[in-house]
């Protein structure tokens, strides 16, 4: 892989004995001293005339250093880099490497099962080369942080006859999908489906890429719904429902979606046929074994039947004929009427607020017709409307919920989780008896905070909470929702140090966060689990800053030119014990600080010495 070398500092402004400034419009606290008294166990610095720490914590962490969008070459390009760094602060330059100019194509290649199909596209099928969409990302791993992407369409080539792209992005190893585009695309032009190419290598400098596609597959499945299930209402009940193969880790389809058509099969008086001839590619990289996409069927929309997800090596995809699904369960289970949905406040009223109610489903007991389990994820959601408290005749599948219910953000109280179980009480044509959620109240989040030495209140920073990410399982993935995030506003120090807010519960980053221009470094306080009610985070005091100085630079023609108004983030890793140098033993990592150059290339920035 590339070495960029890059080098920190970073950018606030400041002074140091910490002097308050006049607090009648909550101007901010700065960092200024005259002598080493003032600045508490730190030091003064005699030229910046601000307090600082001799010494800090972190020797090891990683900078996402952002390029302004007018920039030349680099115009909103990212670079993320680990880097080590002199705990005691100083000069640390930070050196962007080459960015990549990529210019390229790909390249298709014919099935077998494609018959007559030609490879050519564009007018007259010139072209060898299709239109696609080329998204690129980062295979470095960011623990919570999204890992950084790029995206490029191609264009018509009309001297050399060609589609091709053309993507500025900094060297690095990445992952490469593909997706068609309708452009170009002729009756006699071979299909193109979506494909993952794992592992590509982009070198520094100008780079012409030829992306090798794999021949498409054929997944051919046969789904067999009991005519017990057929209505005169519904006389075809499966059309509609769509097929698709996804990438386990990624959910990324790796095919077009393809709907199910109904068939006739005079042999078969039990069941109606339905099928569907899915062209897709294989999932492909280091350690990735044959089968292992996820074959997802999904109903329409509004429609009360489960997602199924089945990995492809478990559908008999290996024998001979059509892959088999037996919807009697699986796919056509009846869905369990609830009584009603009740939402009360604290206080034991109805809550009459307009509300909502998701029911996430966890697990439903869903198998094949002849009861053997097919080895795949079903899931259920569904979001009903509460109205004076109430959600009448809520149909849902037999299995286990997570629901949560969202009061209006300005009600004072939280989006409120809970479990729910439906039984099978509506094989005998029963209704469910109902489920009561008590909403919880938002914690008020308080407390405060003094200026290193504890003598000044840090009256103008911002107090922040980010709920502490969560990975989404492998269900969430192949279905395309994401993981709970509980909500948060944010809130502001006074001129007495104090401040409060309002979170939902759950597990939050705090940080304090000082404005540009005081000197102080960020107070970060990871990983707090709040609760329902008031939740007191207690006296603090800033930590003092690690002071780094320094200049974004990016190659020139023979010295490194600066790059003005560079966005520079610090991150560390954390594992269960807090900081730590190894990213591979890193559970996630969490913002320490933050700075932009000046016009002239050049910042400062304030680390933390510690964590809070």
């Amino acid at each position: 892989m590339r070495a960029l070398s890059l080098l920190v500092v970073a950018a606030l402004s400041a002074g140091c004995s910490v002097q308050a400034l006049e607090d009648t419009s909550l101007e901010p606290t700065v960092n200024q001293c005259s002598v080493d008294e003032d600045c508490g166990t730190g030091k003064c610095d005699p030229t910046l005339k601000m307090c600082h720490a001799e010494q800090g914590s972190f020797a090891t962490v990683l900078f996402e250093v952002t390029a302004p969008a007018d920039a030349d070459r680099y115009g909103g390009l990212s670079f993320l880099m680990p880097q080590e760094i002199s705990p005691s602060g100083g000069p640390l330059d930070l050196a962007l490497g080459v960015v990549s100019k990529v210019t390229g194509t790909v390249k298709p290649q014919k099935a077998d099962f494609q018959g007559s199909c030609e490879i050519g596209y564009g007018a007259a099928n010139a072209s060898a080369t299709p239109a696609v969409k080329v998204t690129f990302s980062s295979t470095m791993k960011l623990l919570g942080l999204p890992a950084p992407r790029f995206t490029a369409k191609t264009t018509y080539d009309d001297v050399g006859k060609k589609y091709e792209f053309e993507a500025w992005l900094p060297p690095d190893e990445y992952d490469v999908y593909v997706e068609p585009l309708e452009e170009g695309q002729n009756p006699e032009s071979c299909s193109i489906v979506p494909q993952l190419v794992r592992g590509i290598q982009i070198e520094a400098g100008d780079v012409e890429a030829q992306i090798p596609l794999q021949a498409p597959s054929l997944l051919q499945i046969e789904v067999l719904l009991p005519v017990a299930a057929v209505t005169a209402k519904d006389k075809t009940p499966l059309v509609g429902w769509e097929i698709d193969v996804i990438d386990p880790s990624s959910g990324q389809r790796l095919s077009a979606p393809t709907k199910l058509q109904l068939v006739d099969d005079p042999s078969d008086v039990q069941n109606q046929h339905y099928t569907a001839a899915v062209e897709f590619s294989e999932s492909t990289g280091e350690n990735v074994q044959p089968g292992t996409e996820l074959v997802r069927l999904k109903p329409p929309a509004d429609t009360d039947k489960p997602t199924v997800v089945i990995e492809r090596a478990h559908l008999g995809l290996f024998s001979t004929g059509p892959a088999k699904i037996e919807a009697q369960k699986q796919l056509w289970p009846e869905a369990v009427k609830l009584d009603q949905i009740s939402v009360f406040g604290t206080n034991g009223a109805p809550f009459v607020d307009a509300a909502t109610a998701r029911f996430v489903s966890t697990k439903l007991e869903l198998d094949s017709g002849n009861g053997k389990d097919q080895m795949g994820l079903a899931f259920f959601e569904k979001t009903v409307e509460i109205v004076d408290g109430v959600a009448k005749d809520v149909h849902l599948l037999e299995g286990e919920y997570d629901v949560f219910v969202a009061p209006p953000a300005s009600s004072g109280f939280a989006t409120t989780r809970t479990k729910l179980t439906v039984s099978n009480q509506a094989k005998q044509g029963a209704t469910q008896g109902g489920k009561s959620v008590t909403l919880e109240l938002v914690s008020d989040v308080g407390g405060s905070v003094l200026v290193p030495g504890g003598s000044k209140p840090a009256t103008g920073a911002s107090v922040q909470a980010v709920a502490a990410p969560v990975d989404a399982t492998p269900l969430e993935i192949a279905v395309g929702t994401k993981p709970f995030s509980p909500k948060a506003t944010s809130g502001m120090v006074g001129k007495e140090g104090e401040f409060s807010f309002e979170v939902d519960p759950g597990v939050f980053d705090f940080s304090v966060r000082p404005p540009d221009g005081t000197g102080f470094a960020w107070l970060v306080r990871p990983k707090v689990e709040v609760k329902s009610g008031v939740h007191d985070l207690g006296p603090m005091t800033l930590p003092l800053p690690v002071v780094y100085q320094g200049n974004v630079s990016v190659p020139g023609t023979a010295t490194p030119a600066p790059l003005p108004g560079a966005l520079i983030r610090v991150f560390i890793y954390l594992n269960d014990s807090g900081y730590t140098g190894d990213r591979t033993g890193a559970t996630t990592a969490v913002q320490l600080a933050e700075a932009r150059a000046d016009a002239t290339g050049a910042f400062r920035l304030f680390l933390p010495a510690n964590l809070n």
